[in-house]
């Protein structure tokens, strides 16, 4: 993620107000803001990091044998940072992340407005790239305009000029001997306005959605963007072919066993088209796979969520939400798997909710915002 400042007060310091430039998964249900990561200072040098987040997940940055040094921000490199613990603040993206094998790792290109996203073109060449397109038309890498600059609660800012420039990775996972998931600069460079010329500005995007999915109604979200600033009220159609229920209108799709579409979003009158993708009943284990407490496995979709939640749990359940300070605000029996939960009414904040069944119980987290 990119932000921005200018140097409003004239003094050279970067101590103005920042403004993230909002690039195509700024607007997407599963993005959050002002997250929060927590490093814990290890014990003993050199080893594995413990960490948490806003959102309840926790977990540990394993140390490997490719880098050797500490995985704590130390006092040499960060005087005044160093403390037994260290918070880690920005806006997460749910990306598109592959960690396997555990050798390489990857993180699939999102549409535009992020940083390290793009391969360079012709270095040479005065001629930036579209954001907007998948082609490398000029120079390459990726281009950012200052007119996505956006401020939380208020929206787009119309800058003149920046004067500083922030660079922040956006997404974290564990990819096996790599080590990390970062955000790698080489240079940077301003773009000729005369160099632009005319180019398409409109693009529509979906928001990203597993290609397999257990049965159950999901919602499909698509966002048009021109000159990369997005319009909330330019109206989205879907289309779908193939086998299964097709999306409707709204981009309610209900996955069943016979569900395997192509799908994609039309704007301004059929003009304007998304990507296609494609969605596929996932079929589930084997009864016997699945009999052993231990084995039984809870998840929530959406998570984050706005109006509903869809559990999938194995067999016939009972389902209790607690909010954060464990009060119990939710109480439903006889559930199963793909089932939707209302939660439209609940108050924005985290939430943990926990399935019992003749299997085992099991308890998760997720956002209501």
């Amino acid at each position: 993620v990119v932000w921005v400042m200018k140097d409003e007060d004239h003094n050279g310091l970067p101590d103005d107000k920042w403004l993230q430039l909002a690039g195509s998964d700024h607007f997407f249900e599963g993005t959050i803001y002002n997250n929060s990561l927590v490093y814990e200072e290890p014990s003993v040098a050199n080893a594995n990091i413990e960490w948490r987040d806003m959102t309840g997940y926790s977990g540990l940055i394993v140390q490997n044998t490719f880098h050797t040094q500490s995985y704590y921000p130390g006092e040499d490199f960060h005087p005044g940072f160093y403390a037994d613990s260290c918070v880690f603040e920005g806006t997460l993206l749910r990306g598109n992340l592959q960690t396997k094998p555990e050798t390489a790792s990857k993180s699939f290109r999102r549409n535009f407005g992020y940083a390290d996203n793009r391969p360079m073109g012709n270095l040479s060449s005065d001629l930036p790239d579209n954001p907007y397109t998948l082609e490398t038309e000029g120079y390459g890498g990726d281009a950012f305009d200052l007119s996505w600059a956006y401020q939380k609660g208020v929206g787009y800012v119309d800058l003149d000029t920046a004067h500083f420039i922030k660079v922040q990775t956006s997404m974290y996972g564990i990819p096996g001997e790599v080590g990390e998931i970062s955000t790698e600069i080489v240079r940077g460079r301003l773009s000729s306005k005369h160099s632009i010329g005319e180019w398409e500005n409109k693009v529509l995007i979906v928001e990203d959605i597993d290609q397999e999915l257990p049965s159950g109604e999901y919602g499909l979200h698509a966002y048009f963007f021109e000159n990369g600033r997005y319009q909330p009220d330019e109206s989205v159609s879907w289309v779908s072919s193939g086998n299964g229920i097709a999306v409707g209108h709204d981009g309610s799709l209900i996955v069943t066993p016979e569900t395997d579409l192509e799908i994609y979003a039309t704007a301004l009158e059929g003009n304007v088209k998304s990507m296609s993708f494609r969605v596929a009943f996932l079929e589930p284990s084997g009864e016997g796979d699945k009999v052993k407490a231990s084995d039984q496995v809870l998840s929530v979709v959406p998570n984050p969520a706005n109006n509903f939640i869809i559990p999938h749990f194995e067999g016939v359940f009972d389902a209790a939400i607690q909010n954060a300070s464990g009060m119990e605000v939710v109480k439903l029996s006889s559930c199963t798997s793909g089932d939707l939960i209302d939660i439209s009414w609940l108050p924005t904040g985290i939430y943990f909710i926990t399935a019992r069944s003749k299997y085992g119980c099991k308890t998760c987290s997720f956002i209501k915002y």
